[in-house]
């Protein structure tokens, strides 16, 4: 890797230390596609739902890994109709 790059990635996002390595970011992704295809692939609906289960969960975790934040924290009133819209500012 360069290391101009990282110096330079790391005075952008000093406030955020890494979450995970690469090797989960691969563990979670191959989990999310074994499983997908378990989804469609099993016969017996139990073992299906399982997997989309693993699924659910290996997109969320590859999620968490992006630093994202929920549209839920960005505003805690509905009442509003750009409540709906996370932009939060």
């Amino acid at each position: 890797m360069n290391p101009a790059l990282n110096s330079a990635a790391a005075t952008m996002n000093t406030g955020m230390a890494p979450v995970a390595t690469p090797w989960f970011f691969y563990a979670l992704a191959g989990a999310a596609l074994i499983s997908a295809l378990f989804v469609i692939t099993r016969r017996n609906a139990v073992h299906s739902a399982l997997a989309l289960i693993v699924t659910l969960l290996s997109v969320a975790g590859l999620y968490l890994m992006l630093y994202a934040r929920s549209w839920l924290a960005c505003r805690s009133s509905f009442t509003r109709a750009e409540s709906w819209c996370c932009s939060c500012s």
